[in-house]
């Protein structure tokens, strides 16, 4: 099992993800998000949602997997590799040296 976190993440340059998400609704003849389900991508409804949302960025393989069963063309996309989050927040977390105290201060 491959940890979800772990994974490269698409981030779509050209088309929003929740735009995305509804030409693969519509091509797979589903009626709301929750349809998706039914194909088994192994994705939980509320990842699905955040997904939806643009909460998060979509996993690599679950987009390929929609493209596959969709058969849509591929848009404009850009990779993410693994730990993009985490170096972008390491970068803004960046602080100001810690202030120390002498013992006549305290």
């Amino acid at each position: 099992m491959v940890l979800s976190f772990l994974m490269e993440r698409i981030k779509l340059i050209n088309i929003s993800q929740r735009k995305f998400l509804d030409l693969c609704i519509s091509k797979l003849d589903c009626l709301s998000l929750r349809g998706l389900l039914d194909y088994g991508f192994g994705v939980k409804y509320d990842a699905l949602k955040s997904y939806y949302a643009n909460r998060r960025l979509l996993p690599r393989d679950f987009f390929e997997n929609l493209l596959t069963i969709t058969e849509l063309e591929s848009p404009e996309v850009e990779v993410l590799g693994e730990f993009w989050g985490r170096r972008i927040g390491g970068e803004k977390s960046k602080r100001k040296p810690l202030k120390t105290f002498s013992d006549s201060q305290l």
